[in-house]
């Protein structure tokens, strides 16, 4: 058989190498029976096109978007209702938040600057109301890497944290 079009013997290389990444070696062989009733294993994940939700209770993917442009870099929010997402719906990156079981729409959160070449959510502040992004642009011949924050209640206020020539990977 194949998972995600991947044959069998390439799933185990690749599940055993996300593991080691992980450090999730002594989890390996948890139940996902034992979890806590209201507790979730559920994975965001991006094909070329769309964002999947993988739910390893139940052993079963769905696609969470479904525009034609395409969607990537999906981050949960912290209370897992959400998926943060980017998409190029308007022939340049912003990001979107949709909620993670699918229903509703997808709601613009930020809308940057036609140069922007890279756009992606990075991770939550600890009181989970501020949102770090990365932001790579280029104007031939510079190219431009930052690390932004934004708060959720006011995603236009967009406060820059970090600016340089290199590229951030991870906030």
């Amino acid at each position: 058989g194949a998972v995600l079009g991947y044959p069998a013997a390439e799933v185990v290389v690749r599940t055993d190498a996300a593991i080691a990444f992980a450090e999730l070696e002594r989890f390996r062989d948890a139940k996902l029976k034992s979890l806590s009733s209201g507790m979730a294993a559920r994975l965001a994940f991006a094909t070329q096109d769309d964002v999947w939700i993988y739910d390893f209770g139940r052993a079963t993917r769905s696609r969470l978007t479904t525009d034609s442009a395409p969607d990537k870099n999906p981050l949960w929010t912290p209370d897992g209702q959400r998926v943060v997402l980017t998409s190029r719906r308007a022939g340049y990156q912003e990001l979107f938040s949709r909620s993670a079981d699918g229903t509703g729409r997808d709601e613009p959160l930020l809308t940057r600057a036609k140069d922007v070449v890279d756009l992606r959510a990075s991770s939550w502040s600890p009181d989970g109301r501020r949102l770090l992004f990365i932001e790579v642009t280029e104007v031939p011949p510079t190219r431009k890497s930052a690390v932004w924050q934004i708060a959720l209640e006011r995603p236009s206020d967009a406060t820059v944290l970090l600016q340089n020539a290199f590229t951030n990977d991870h906030a």
